[in-house]
């Protein structure tokens, strides 16, 4: 139990840093980032590892808001749309506990992985930014991340 509640200390810091990344990158670059809350076209809960899953349904379980009506202890199935199943009204009902896919989505990236030095993930944000002008400290190297996940 001792190792169990390291690792989600852990990630609680990678999540953290996730998140505070991401509002150094809103602060430095205003009007260039147009996630918002009401905003959920790129919720879609692609990937949570099984760390991710056993927070998101410890905090649920504490939480009934944030459950849904079928499903028990589970997470919910996706939307028909594909869309999360914690999205209501444009809303997340676990923001707290968002997967780090959510906290990074929308951000500059780089990664070995990717054919541009730099790319996004919402069509929505940096729409007009040269990429080559931005401070690579704004820009988040999502390979570290997985190595540190």
């Amino acid at each position: 139990m001792a190792a169990e509640s390291g690792i989600i200390a852990q990630y609680g810091k990678l999540a953290g840093y996730c998140s505070a990344f991401w509002n150094r990158v809103a602060g430095a670059l205003p009007g260039h980032i147009a996630c918002r809350k009401g905003c959920s076209i790129c919720c879609e809960l692609p990937s949570v590892n099984y760390l991710e899953a056993r927070i998101i349904a410890d905090y649920c379980a504490e939480r009934p808001e944030t459950r849904v009506k079928k499903g028990g202890t589970r997470l919910p199935p996706k939307g028909q749309d594909g869309s999360c199943p914690f999205i209501t009204d444009g809303a997340c009902r676990i923001y707290e506990v968002r997967p780090l896919i959510c906290r990074t989505h929308g951000l500059l990236l780089r990664g070995g992985s990717f054919r541009e030095l730099v790319t996004i993930s919402c069509p929505y944000n940096f729409r007009e930014i040269d990429y080559g002008s931005v401070d690579t400290a704004l820009v988040l190297d999502i390979e570290k991340i997985s190595e540190n996940l």
